[in-house]
């Protein structure tokens, strides 16, 4: 797996998020966002990211997707990732089911997207 292509997406997930980011609005806000979604698409791999509200009246989770266009594993390493709020890293990025413990260890398990493969959460 090359290193600067991890380093590369992981980064490019961080711009994303820090311009879906914001303060929770009030109740009477409306919230949304333009562009939709933000994409990449280059010969290696697609990624696309879009805030989503669920049932909240402001963006409380994001969906990402991502495939893999290249011929080898594309490995993404969560410990790795950053999230960013106002342009200043706060954290890794953190998914439903994953145990705070191996947030807090740096031990969040790695996935793997096979070539061809496409891959969400």
């Amino acid at each position: 797996m090359n290193g600067r292509r991890t380093i590369g997406f992981l980064l490019l997930i961080g711009l994303v998020l820090w311009g879906c980011s914001g303060v929770h609005p009030t109740s009477n806000a409306v919230w949304i966002a333009q562009p939709e979604f933000s994409e990449v698409d280059n010969r290696l791999y697609s990624a696309r990211i879009a805030p989503q509200k669920g049932e909240s009246p402001y963006f409380s989770f994001f969906l990402l997707t991502l495939t893999n266009k290249s011929s080898v594993d594309l490995v993404v390493d969560w410990n790795a990732s950053q999230y960013l709020f106002n342009g200043k890293p706060q954290g890794v990025m953190v998914f439903e089911g994953i145990d705070p413990e191996a947030v807090k260890n740096a031990m969040v398990p790695l996935d793997t997207v096979a070539p061809g493969a496409s891959f969400s959460l």
